[in-house]
């Protein structure tokens, strides 16, 4: 990857090209905090434009399809900014995640190789990714 547009000067967006991310970012590469922050401004932009969609320009009721989408794709956004920034909160704040089920029963990596059918329900949740 060439490095030659990354700086830590640009604040602003300086290019429509989506390869062009160093607005993005402080650093060298998008930290999760970045992205969850990114995220929720892109959500109260979604929404602003929902709002000022409901009064255009031209006679036209933009309504269920315009700004009702609009809006649930920020709602949308909004969940993954929250999902990311309490990702990061358990990732920077070296919260690891527990090593075990609350029986005591290994998950994830140490469960590797175990008997999937001592797991019954259970394993069926985890993967099926409901837990």
């Amino acid at each position: 990857m060439s490095t030659e547009h990354m700086s830590t000067e640009h604040t602003e967006q300086v290019s429509t090209d989506p390869a062009r991310t160093e607005h993005l970012r402080a650093g060298e590469r998008l930290t999760l905090d970045e992205l969850a922050v990114h995220l929720d401004a892109a959500q109260v932009w979604l929404r602003q434009l929902a709002l000022a969609a409901e009064t255009p320009a031209v006679p036209i009721e933009l309504g269920a399809n315009v700004c009702d989408r609009l809006d649930a794709m920020a709602e949308e956004l909004g969940r993954l900014g929250q999902d990311i920034a309490q990702a990061d909160a358990v990732i920077s704040a070296w919260q690891p995640l527990r090593p075990y089920l609350p029986n005591r029963e290994p998950w994830g990596a140490r469960a590797h190789g175990s008997d999937r059918d001592k797991w019954g329900i259970l394993w069926g949740l985890i993967s099926a990714g409901g837990i």
